[in-house]
């Protein structure tokens, strides 16, 4: 370590070493620097309280405002002041007074614009969210303006973007009208349109549920301004859907909806389905040849269709990341240096490290290297790695998936298993394959942040309630036997008592059916493909479309199912 105690602690990301360390590093620190390192030491464990603590503790010693400029420190400070002091209101204050103390500090001379900008832009971010957390529509009116002074102080794009966010969401708390308007006013000027689409999607559920169709009319109008093609396909397939626009503004729509300008395959199937066009819905899943375009059986050309969504999918609490592009973490490596590093990896059986590194050290990757290594990976029983390296790959690649490609993506472990207990309850394999897939990515060992366990992601719980109804005594969840059979029961029971409608026993599988039955009496009068629109928990809503776009690839892949055949399984009333 070459670097001063005061950089490493006060200017840079913590990591576990450097806070087992702080005893040796961080002996000689005045008292001033000793107290924000010890704030920013306390926030990276979540101790938020002490914290919050050591941060008035050091503002009670004299000090000048120079060495406080570092992002990494005033966002510590910030995170102590929202999450870890008793009364917003003080820390509201402690802020306002902090920003006053920079203004003199220019004003003086003693701190330079950068700086200062820097300074202020964080301070009137956090002021203005410790009042948002006071609530009440005088301290939410000044928190949108002091929302809106950070937003003109960024200096990158990221905190322009938070600082937007938090307006929006503060605005959607002071009315409807106001908050359509905030997100028609803005939305040319976000720098990551991705960043708010939790804000988007929770206005979408919101109006869908209200039948508010004039409003979610403005919605698309505000998405139309922005690159956010999934979200628009979804605001398209829901105004199409609810049967009060004239018939070609329908099909308009649904044709946006059903084309190739977004990457949400449930919305492409939906839609052609929606269209009747069942060459459309045909064409969605052709695969382009391993030949880039020669013919793949007949004499036919394979046009490129099948499209992967990439992003971020949420499963029963597994959080798993995809196709996240970042600059190389470890130097910049060259394509025959990152091959080296990662044969290296793979050769020595560090599996954990292989996809993190190739998203670390690889701008992208070429299909035929992601192929080898995926193959590798699934020789060792890493489908879920294999499956996120084949993503990673197709973020890059502009044709469509070949066979292989979508194999590695949906592949089919347990097999025996999967077709006895499938048979055993009465489930599509393609549906239990998409249920196991969607929930743990094929992973037998793993364990949700909420507790669930295995393959079909149960709880505890529900597992033992169904070992009693099963009369099995002894079992263990990350077995995958018993975990494949206890799920395809659940599932099973969910169905029958969602009246043998697949969708609904899916939300149930998610949500538990006594929260879906409180939804589907908010939402009574609204075709079941809407009724998912208009779930108020997101994890559900994506959850159905991953799981009809899942049991789809599976059926169409593996089983020679037509695809209109499987939409009608998820919803019968759309026959």
């Amino acid at each position: 370590i070459t670097q001063a105690p005061e950089t490493l602690y006060l200017t840079g990301p913590l990591t576990a070493e450097l806070v087992d360390a702080f005893p040796h590093f961080g002996k000689d620190l005045p008292p001033f620097l000793y107290k924000l390192a010890e704030a920013r030491i306390a926030v990276f464990e979540k101790r938020y309280t002490g914290a919050w603590s050591s941060i008035q503790e050091a503002f009670g010693i004299e000090h000048t405002f120079a060495g406080l400029a570092s992002p990494a420190l005033l966002s510590d400070i910030g995170k102590a002041g929202v999450y870890g002091a008793e009364n917003s209101a003080e820390a509201a204050a402690f802020f306002e007074d902090f920003a006053a103390q920079v203004r003199v500090e220019v004003s003086n001379r003693q701190l330079s614009d950068i700086d200062a900008h820097r300074c202020l832009f964080y301070t009137l971010f956090y002021e203005a969210r410790c009042r948002a957390k006071i609530g009440g529509a005088a301290q939410r009116e000044q928190a949108v303006k002091l929302f809106l002074q950070a937003a003109e102080l960024a200096d990158a794009a990221s905190d322009f973007d938070s600082a937007m966010w938090y307006y929006l969401d503060t605005m959607r708390m002071l009315g409807l009208s106001r908050y359509l308007k905030a997100l028609a006013d803005t939305a040319a000027r976000w720098k990551n349109p991705a960043w708010y689409a939790d804000l988007i999607q929770s206005l979408r559920a919101q109006l869908t549920t209200a039948k508010d169709w004039k409003n979610l009319e403005a919605l698309y109008a505000v998405l139309v301004k922005t690159n956010m093609p999934e979200q628009q396909a979804a605001v398209a397939y829901t105004l199409a859907c609810a049967g009060h626009l004239p018939p070609d503004k329908t099909a308009q729509l649904l044709q946006e909806a059903a084309g190739e300008s977004h990457d949400a395959l449930y919305y492409r199937i939906m839609a052609a389905y929606r269209l009747g066009d069942s060459q459309l819905l045909e064409d969605t899943f052709q695969l382009r040849s391993a030949g880039n375009g020669r013919p793949q059986s007949g004499g036919a050309q394979v046009q490129p269709a099948v499209r992967i969504q990439t992003g971020s999918t949420q499963t029963n609490g597994v959080q798993t990341q995809f196709g996240e592009r970042r600059q190389a973490q470890f130097g910049e490596f060259s394509t025959q240096e990152a091959q080296t590093y990662i044969d290296g990896l793979l050769h020595f059986g560090l599996y954990d490290m292989v996809y993190p590194r190739i998203v670390a050290v690889y701008p992208s990757i070429s299909a035929e290297e992601a192929l080898q290594i995926a193959r590798t990976l699934v020789s060792e029983g890493r489908y879920a790695d294999s499956i996120r390296v084949i993503r990673f790959s197709l973020k890059n690649q502009e044709d469509a998936a070949t066979k292989e490609q979508l194999e590695l993506l949906y592949p089919r472990p347990w097999g025996k298993l999967v077709s006895k207990y499938a048979a055993e309850y009465g489930l599509p394999e393609y549906l239990l394959y998409a249920l196991i897939r969607s929930e743990s990515f094929f992973q037998h060992q793993v364990v949700s942040g909420a507790g669930a366990i295995g393959l079909t992601q149960l709880m505890p719980a529900t597992a033992a309630d169904i070992a009693k109804k099963l009369k099995v005594a002894d079992y263990s969840l990350t077995d995958p036997e018993i975990n494949i059979r206890f799920g395809a029961y659940y599932l099973a029971e969910m169905i029958r008592r969602s009246d043998n409608r697949i969708m609904p026993a899916c939300f149930a599988y998610n949500a538990g059916i006594s929260r879906v039955r409180g939804w589907q009496k908010k939402a009574q009068g609204l075709p079941e493909d809407l009724f998912l629109e208009s779930l108020e928990y997101a994890e559900t809503r994506d959850y159905g479309r991953k799981l009809l776009s899942a049991a789809t690839v599976y059926g169409v892949l593996y089983y020679s199912e037509e695809p209109e055949d499987i939409v009608r399984l998820f919803f019968k009333e759309l026959l």
